[in-house]
């Protein structure tokens, strides 16, 4: 027969990287999980945020805005017959420029909140290529 001397440590080293190599798959399996996490928070947050800006854009163009123009339009009316004064117009006409100026921002936030959406879509479909 042979004899082959094997020393102790080498078993206790095999054992150690056994071991590291199991801890590295465990700490990847969480990082990928909390990753994963992390994106589906994200991507719903953004989808909220979205359906708001919908629906108060919706709010704006339906019944604000349409709104102030009357609002507007009656007090020039009334400015016409002497019943009202110049400020009371001014002041309606200034509510109704700010209304519009709202409704840009509102739109540009849609804009860049479905951009955010876009590219996180993006990472998650590169991601799984990869």
């Amino acid at each position: 027969g042979v004899n082959v001397r094997v020393p102790v440590w080498s078993f206790f080293f095999f054992f150690f990287l056994k071991e590291r190599s199991t801890e590295n798959t465990k700490s990847k399996a969480f990082e990928l999980e909390r990753n994963k996490l992390f994106l589906e928070s994200s991507f719903d947050k953004l989808i909220a945020t979205l359906e708001s800006i919908d629906s108060q854009l919706e709010l704006y163009q339906k019944r604000l805005i349409p709104e102030l123009n009357k609002s507007s339009s009656a007090l020039s009316s009334q400015y016409g017959t002497g019943k009202i004064d110049l400020i009371e117009v001014l002041s309606a006409k200034l509510e109704l420029q700010n209304s519009y100026i709202s409704e840009e921002e509102l739109l540009e936030k849609k804009k860049l909140t479905t951009l955010l959406i876009l590219e996180l879509t993006d990472s998650l479909v590169l991601s799984k290529e990869n």
